[in-house]
């Protein structure tokens, strides 16, 4: 079981350190859209963190989450969805990444 948890821990910081390389999944701005992330709330989020988007799910656009909100992203990623998180909870909101 370690071996693979090592594989995919090295697959996916891989991903992260060098988002234009070749990898076993999919990444960046083209596969977030693919998945339902729409091109604005992509906007103003910065290239490295969109680059290195290796996300399987698109919640951050999905989930409920009214201004104020409280959000906890556990295993951020390259941070796209926090980032999205946090603009969607607004100024009066707060978000943590971990």
């Amino acid at each position: 079981m370690g071996d693979i948890r090592e594989a995919v821990k090295g697959a996916y910081s891989a991903a992260a350190e060098n988002p234009s390389g070749a990898h076993p999944f999919p990444t960046g701005r083209r596969f977030a859209e693919s998945i339902g992330y729409a091109a604005e709330a992509l906007e103003g989020i910065p290239d490295v963190c969109v680059n290195a988007f290796a996300g399987v799910s698109n919640i951050s656009m999905t989930a409920p989450i009214p201004p104020g909100s409280v959000v906890l992203d556990l295993g951020c990623g390259s941070g796209v969805d926090s980032l999205i998180a946090a603009r969607r909870a607004g100024p009066s909101g707060r978000t943590k990444p971990i």
